[in-house]
């Protein structure tokens, strides 16, 4: 299908922009945080073992940088595929391919009022809607009786 559509190159990106203190993320940050590190790191390992399991042969970018974890690359059919994890300013940069108007710092004044409003408010829901359900398990479990 994609062969037919004529799409020779496929880029799957995952982008940390900032870190928990609001500053443009890096891989260090992220590693000594274990924020996402650990998420990635497991993800690398399934996305080589299933790539393994194919036998599709790979290349990883091991070349450590600030701003990039573990770039894979692997063609299917005519496809080239890459894959890579990207921090910071490189978030923007990999998205609009060089064309990028404004950096990290235009967006971290933009959401300044909301950087971590939503994050708290989708937790403090989560932590009531939580509540609630535990009262509702436990009333339930209360009225009802074994037969």
């Amino acid at each position: 299908m994609y062969k037919n559509a004529g799409i020779k190159n496929v880029f799957l990106i995952s982008g940390i922009l900032l870190d928990i203190q609001g500053e443009p993320a890096t891989t260090q940050k992220d590693e000594e945080w274990g924020i996402c590190y650990n998420g990635l790191l497991r993800g690398k390992t399934d996305i080589i073992k299933t790539l393994k399991d194919k036998n599709v042969q790979y290349k990883i970018d091991e070349e450590e940088l600030p701003e990039r974890a573990f770039p894979i690359k692997f063609l299917i059919d005519v496809i080239k595929v890459n894959i890579t994890v990207v921090y910071g300013d490189e978030v923007i940069k990999s998205l609009f391919v060089g064309r990028q108007k404004y950096d990290i710092e235009h967006f971290k004044k933009q959401l300044h009022e909301m950087l971590y409003d939503d994050l708290w408010q989708g937790q403090i829901i989560t932590i009531s809607e939580r509540a609630v359900l535990d009262q509702n398990f436990k009333k339930n479990k209360k009225g009802s009786s074994p037969n």
